[in-house]
């Protein structure tokens, strides 16, 4: 590839003249023709009201020389001229930000933190947690209508919305709020019900609706539980 330079160049205008006066000028001097000269790229050209414009051009090096006569000879005598050589800053910033990543490291993961919430019946202890929180994202386990005193709910739509409910207290307890919540997957024991589930998902969610997965399966521990529902939340 063919070495090129750039060159920014702020004309700012003569307020002694008016605008008829100046292209008048620029009119004579062949300005709209003669610059840049043949070989010079022009990578922009702005107007900055009440000062004048700014060029960036871009030219092999032996051009150089060329571009300021042809400034001296077209634009003096309408614009004062200032120059400053640049350099395309984006594949050294690319570069700065690559070896400052190397030099980091992969990001580090924060330590996982079990999450409870108050009226929620904690799980059975040494097999797992109710929910987990690890990098900003909750993770809540299947929640059902079981408790120690018995299922809340004889339907599964009453007990859709008790699971629901206990997903949605876990997720706030973590930080975080149900409109957070991303990812659900429920777990039925007959498809034939789906809709009541279906109904208590729309009393719970509005806006914009979590992914779901649905699956049915045979039983649960407890064979009066009818559903249960986990999810996903990000903070």
């Amino acid at each position: 590839m063919t070495e090129t330079v750039m060159l920014t160049v702020f004309l700012k205008h003569d307020q002694s003249q008016n605008l008829e006066q100046i292209q008048a000028h620029l009119g004579e001097q062949e300005w709209w023709t003669g610059f840049p000269p043949e070989g010079v790229e022009i990578l922009s050209w702005n107007v900055v009201m009440g000062i004048g414009q700014i060029v960036t051009l871009r030219m092999p090096p032996e051009l150089l020389p060329k571009v300021n006569v042809e400034l001296e000879r077209r634009a003096w005598g309408v614009f004062s001229t200032e120059f400053f050589p640049t350099y395309d800053f984006v594949p050294v910033r690319d570069r700065l930000t690559r070896e400052w990543q190397e030099r980091k490291g992969p990001p580090q993961m924060s330590d996982p933190v079990a999450v409870t919430a108050k009226g929620i019946p904690g799980p059975v202890p040494g097999l797992f947690s109710n929910a987990v929180v690890c990098d900003g994202i909750v993770y809540v386990s299947g929640q059902h209508a079981g408790g120690p005193e018995g299922v809340v709910g004889e339907s599964m739509y009453e007990q859709a919305q008790e699971a629901l409910r206990r997903v949605v207290a876990l997720v706030e307890a973590a930080g975080g709020t149900k409109e957070r919540i991303t990812k659900i997957s429920v777990f039925l024991t007959d498809m034939a019900r789906k809709d009541e589930v279906g109904r208590a998902r729309r009393e719970t969610f509005q806006g914009v609706l979590p992914a779901a997965t649905m699956m049915e399966v045979s039983a649960f521990v407890d064979p009066a539980l009818l559903v249960e529902i986990e999810a996903v939340a990000h903070l």
